[in-house]
Parts: structure tokens; sequence; C-alpha cells
């Protein structure tokens, strides 16, 4: 079905559900990134403080560079965007501590807030595919990735819910994230089958909040009370 064969008021619907998922997840996916920063920090720290304590001279730089982001990020707070976006870029090329990951990520909400999101999303994108980015912020990466690069000239749905699809697994502990974009995506292409199917696995997740069950079903309710174009 194209979008020129939909009934004017079935494409409306569709269009608001996945404005409202998307929406709230763009929301939700940046605001998960202030704990995780401050888990890796301290992992960053305790590591630098297990193995014979690290040599002096790499503690010096992680202290050093700690000291770098943060005043980036009080730049940003006073409105020094441009000084703090260019200490940000600078810290996520050539920091040589794991401070260089947070700083990328960083980075890329200030492009995102600058109405820059192709160069967010690559700086993303990089982020997501270094094998050394721990973990949580890779996949922190690559959910805020696909829901900017969704909004592209040239986004390839299909590609970009390939992207998802291994965090999409019950036992995954951002299925529902992924599966919410993953419905944002489908519904892009009309593919109102998928994100049904999607929408529903998330409703069968454990240990997920209400507030995500209850959105999820809402949003199933709806589509299935869309009735299909003729």
């Amino acid at each position: 079905m194209t979008v020129r064969d939909q009934d004017p008021l079935q494409a409306e619907i569709l269009r608001e559900v996945a404005e409202e998922i998307r929406e709230d997840q763009y929301k939700k996916l940046w605001k998960k990134i202030g704990p995780y920063v401050t888990a890796i920090v301290i992992a960053l720290l305790a590591a630098a403080g297990g193995y014979e304590y690290y040599k002096y001279a790499k503690r010096q730089t992680e202290l050093k560079e700690s000291f770098e982001l943060q005043d980036a990020l009080v730049m940003l707070r006073d409105g020094k965007v441009e000084d703090a976006a260019a200490s940000l870029r600078d810290m996520s090329k050539n920091a040589k501590s794991g401070y260089r990951f947070l700083a990328a990520m960083h980075y890329a909400g200030v492009l995102t807030e600058q109405n820059n999101p192709a160069d967010a999303v690559a700086v993303l994108d990089e982020l997501a595919a270094n094998p050394e980015t721990p973990v949580p912020l890779q996949r922190i990466a690559l959910l805020n990735k696909v829901a900017l690069a969704a909004d592209l000239p040239d986004a390839d749905y299909e590609a970009l819910s390939a992207e998802l699809a291994p965090m999409t697994g019950p036992t995954d502990p951002w299925a529902a994230d992924a599966l919410e974009l993953t419905a944002v995506l489908a519904l892009r292409r009309n593919d109102t089958d998928k994100a049904k199917a999607s929408l529903q696995s998330i409703v069968g997740l454990q240990n997920i909040p209400d507030a995500v069950r209850q959105r999820a079903s809402e949003n199933l309710s709806l589509l299935n009370e869309t009735k299909p174009a003729k």
C-alpha cells in the first residue's frame, strides 16, 4: 500500500501515532545519557585505581580530561555553545581516555540542538560502531542515531530497522526502546503489520515501566481500529 492509496484519515492517524512514538523516544533516549555517563565515569575511575593503580601518567591524563569535559559542559550550560562544541569535538577525536566517548555523545547532542542532524548521525554512528565504546553507550548512540537518521531526507527505513533488530529480543535490556523505534520506521514505510507486531512485542516484555507498556498498548489499539485502505 502506497501513501497515495491511503485514506486521508487513516494516513493522518498513522502519522500521529508514529510522531507520538518518535517524539517520546527522542526525549527519553537523551535523558538516559545522564545515568550512564555517571556509571561509566565511575567505572573509568575505578579502573584507573585497579590494575596497579595504573601508571601515574595515565591517571594524570584521565584526571585532566575529566576536568576538560566538565569545563565543556559548564560552557554549554552557560550558553557558550560554540566554545563548548569546539571543546567536545576536540575531545571526541583526541582524548586518550574513555572520556572521549562521553565527549562524542555530548557533541552529538550539541549538533542536534543546532539543527545539524546529519553531522550528529555521523558522530553517533562512529560511536556506536567503535568496539572500544562501552556497550551501554554504544546502545544509546545507536538508538539516538536511528531516531535522528529517520528524519533525514534520504532515510532508509528498512536499513535502520535492520540495525535495531539485534536489540529487539525479549531479553535485551533495550528491547522496548528498539521496538518502539522499529514501530516508527514501519509506519514511515506504511507497514502497519510490522508496526503492530513491534508494539505487541513491547506489551509482552517483562520488567519494563508500566507507562511504556501502556503507551504501546494504546497505540496498538489505535492501529487496530484503523481500517485498511481499499
